[in-house]
């Protein structure tokens, strides 16, 4: 039950005429239950600690695949500008088929 208490008298009007409600009037209200009943809660509590457990691992997973993935990509990006360095190295050094193709 919610009870409230009228502070402006113009602001409100009763549901039967258009007149204000008296300032200072205590209106009651019965609020309708949120769950069914004490099983429901403790069926909404164990589903709630699951699912934070599930959330909690797959964060963490989530962040140790990250730096997994980041490591190995960084070696492996290394690896490709090495590769890169030499498969081009061979336009710049003084090889003996490099010269004679600048010399022919």
């Amino acid at each position: 039950m919610i009870i409230g208490t009228v502070l402006d008298d113009e602001f409100f009007s009763s549901s039967t005429s258009s007149a204000g409600i008296v300032k200072g009037s205590k209106v009651k209200t019965v609020l309708p239950k949120m769950l069914p009943g004490e099983d429901a809660v403790e069926v909404l509590a164990t589903t709630e600690e699951a699912t934070s457990n599930t959330t909690q691992g797959l964060m963490t997973s989530q962040i140790i695949v990250t730096l997994i993935l980041s490591v190995s990509l960084k070696q492996m990006w290394n690896l490709f500008c090495v590769m890169q360095v030499l498969g081009y190295i061979q336009n710049f050094a003084p090889w003996p088929a490099v010269g004679n193709s600048i010399i022919d």
